[in-house]
């Protein structure tokens, strides 16, 4: 596990004007790593089930979005991409070619369908009080949008639990492994929402580290709006980044084929079956 942490007020305005004192810790992991340091903590709770399926992943937890996937195979994302193609009509005059006598002497503008770049993908496994309970149904949300986007584009995926309170944000990012998508353990983190929230936080607790247990610099607000932006500017400065946050009871997780339908598009392009109705 690798540990930094480092002062906020060069990174975001926002945050640096309310919480001028404002550190970011953050721990960066793989599962193997999260389980060794859950093991130096056994005072902590976190059972030795969970911890041993860091290590071996449990593939039990892939049908619930499997299910979800099957009601999703009529769409498939297509980014799209500005082409200019040398054509007899078009918007603006080629001279040399003009000139020369070839009829293709206009510059003609299309879009394309094109692979899309690569993705940083920040999935939050916390959640407020009121919103605990649907813990399991996110986690297949969640662990279904993944693989569609990884089917598509190349994909980082980081598992993310994250607390803190005034002047502190504490994160602990746990990368799984997407080249070739290491589903079993994936499916363990997000199909466990609850308990990896759970581990994250008592391994804080285990450091000491200073926070009352609940949100990044004391706001809500705060954290769901910029901890996507930090994750990414220190990890994968430059990738398309795409930050799920901490769960919140006006967050459409009750229609998850709705949701994962607008992230296909936000983040997958054009999907074939728009391209079908228009």
């Amino acid at each position: 596990m690798i540990f930094e942490s480092f002062r906020n007020r060069e990174s975001i305005p926002e945050i640096r004007a309310l919480q001028p004192a404002a550190r970011d810790n953050i721990f960066l992991a793989d599962p193997e790593g999260f389980e060794r340091e859950l093991a130096r903590a056994p005072d902590y709770g976190v059972s030795e089930s969970y911890r041993q399926k860091l290590l071996t992943g449990d593939l039990s937890r892939v049908e619930a979005s499997e299910r979800l996937l099957e009601r999703l195979a009529d769409i498939t994302p297509h980014s799209r991409t500005f082409v200019n193609e040398a054509q007899v009509t078009g918007s603006l005059p080629i001279v040399p070619a003009y000139l020369a006598g070839v009829p293709q002497n206009m510059r003609l503008r299309r879009r394309q369908k094109r692979p899309a770049g690569p993705l940083a993908i920040f999935l939050e496994t916390t959640a407020s009080v009121g919103s605990m309970g649907g813990a399991e149904a996110r986690g297949a949300v969640l662990l279904a949008l993944v693989r569609l986007l990884g089917e598509y584009r190349p994909t980082d995926l980081w598992v993310c639990t994250t607390y803190g309170e005034r002047n502190w944000m504490n994160a602990l990012l746990v990368r799984v492994e997407t080249r070739p998508m290491d589903l079993a353990r994936a499916a363990h983190l997000l199909g466990n929402l609850g308990e990896t929230a759970t581990a994250g936080h008592r391994l804080f607790c285990s450091m000491q580290l200073s926070f009352a247990g609940g949100w990044s610099y004391g706001v809500p607000e705060l954290e769901r709006k910029w901890c996507g932006e930090i994750f990414s500017r220190f990890l994968q400065p430059g990738s398309d980044v795409l930050y799920v946050p901490a769960a919140f009871l006006t967050d459409n997780w009750r229609q998850p084929e709705r949701w994962l339908r607008e992230m296909l598009v936000q983040y997958g392009g054009e999907t074939l079956k728009d391209e079908e109705e228009a």
